[in-house]
């Protein structure tokens, strides 16, 4: 239910349940509104499957950054206060914004039970997470991947 689920929510998103291992390809402005829908869907689903799963979010396809610097630590106090076991949520980013709102989240969470790290490489981010780098490219069309 939860992968099914979440692709209807969120086109962009796959579930790999081999490697309990969600990947992220947003498209488009990244906002408060939009981050907030994530994080929403992600705490339902932590609650719903009851196991925990990693994170990789793609952020090369963000054509804009529109969140507020105060909205990233809204999110991220919010995020503290996850119950579950300890995950691990990768960040892609190339754009300079990118990777400093990924790296600012990254260093809010700093000693929670979700471990957060951003990346500049695919091979880098699949190490990280030990799982094959090909299910973190992201879809070679503008069909959901």
């Amino acid at each position: 239910m939860f992968a099914e689920e979440l692709e209807k929510r969120f086109p962009y998103a796959r579930y790999h349940a081999d490697h309990r291992l969600v990947t992220w390809f947003p498209e488009g402005a990244l906002t408060d509104e939009r981050a907030d829908q994530i994080v929403d869907f992600l705490e339902m689903a932590e609650q719903v499957e009851g196991q925990s799963f990693d994170r990789y979010t793609d952020m090369t396809g963000h054509t804009r950054i529109q969140i507020g610097l105060d909205h990233v630590v809204r999110i991220a106090r919010r995020r503290l206060r996850y119950p579950g076991p300890p995950v691990k949520s990768a960040f892609f980013a190339t754009r300079t914004i990118s990777l400093s709102i990924a790296r600012m989240y990254a260093e809010l969470m700093e000693g929670s039970r979700i471990q957060v790290c951003t990346f500049r490489e695919r091979a880098a981010a699949a190490n990280w997470l030990s799982v094959p780098e090909a299910i973190l490219q992201p879809p070679s069309d503008s069909s959901p991947p």
